[in-house]
Order: C-alpha cells, then sequence, then structure tokens
C-alpha cells in the first residue's frame, strides 16, 4: 500500500535536516570566532588539570565569520487594544503582517511595503 503523504513529507523531512545542518555550521562559525583554532597541544597545569591551546584566528578571518548583518527579530503586532478588545481587522492587519515579514526574509532588509499599502 502506498503512502498517500509521501510528497508533503520528504520536503519537510529534507527541510528539517538542512536546518539542523546550517545550525551546526552557525555552532562551528561562532566557536572559531570567540575561541580560535584549536593547535592540538593539550597543556597540564600544577592542580592536574588538562585544558588545550587555541590559537587566535587572524583578525580578517574573524571579520569574515561576523561581517554578516546581524537582523533583530521580527514581531507581529498585538490583536488586542490596550483595553483588552478585539481589533475589528485584526486578522486581516496579522495576515498582512506575516506576509510583509515574509517578504522581508526572503528579500532581505531592501524591501519596503509601499506607502499606500500595497498595490492599488
Amino acid at each position: 500500500m502506498a503512502v498517500p503523504h509521501r510528497g508533503f513529507v520528504f520536503p519537510q523531512l529534507a527541510f528539517i535536516v538542512t536546518r539542523r545542518i546550517c545550525f551546526g555550521l552557525q555552532r562551528k562559525d561562532r566557536d572559531l570566532a570567540l575561541h580560535g583554532r584549536q593547535t592540538g597541544r593539550v597543556v597540564r597545569t600544577a592542580e592536574g588539570e588538562f585544558y588545550e591551546v587555541h590559537e587566535p584566528i587572524s583578525d580578517i578571518d574573524r571579520w569574515l565569520l561576523v561581517q554578516h548583518e546581524q537582523h533583530r527579530p521580527l514581531e507581529l503586532d498585538s490583536q488586542v487594544h490596550e483595553n483588552g478588545v478585539a481589533k475589528p481587522n485584526a486578522r486581516s492587519e496579522r495576515v498582512r503582517q506575516a506576509v510583509e515579514l515574509l517578504l522581508r526574509a526572503a528579500c532581505g532588509a531592501t524591501y519596503a511595503v509601499p506607502a499606500g499599502g500595497g498595490p492599488p
């Protein structure tokens, strides 16, 4: 018997695997920028502790790892007024904001919503 939702599961699985790989690479780059390269030299202190000596990376290499722009988290506006009453157009406004956030994430920080709110 064939699995009916195979076309739906594989893209999600590929997304999850790719996301985990990207997070691992980001973590590795962050560790390299903060601590430097591993030298393979293990040092023993007088108290009997062992630690590995790290060699600092050059300023150019560090800049290449951290030169990307740090984006602030995007947030949606509240669906209720300050008195706790639901806004009359809260649902449509939330959908508009979600689409705007997705466009900004996909197109980068250069995307701007037109002053009129969209196409006529």
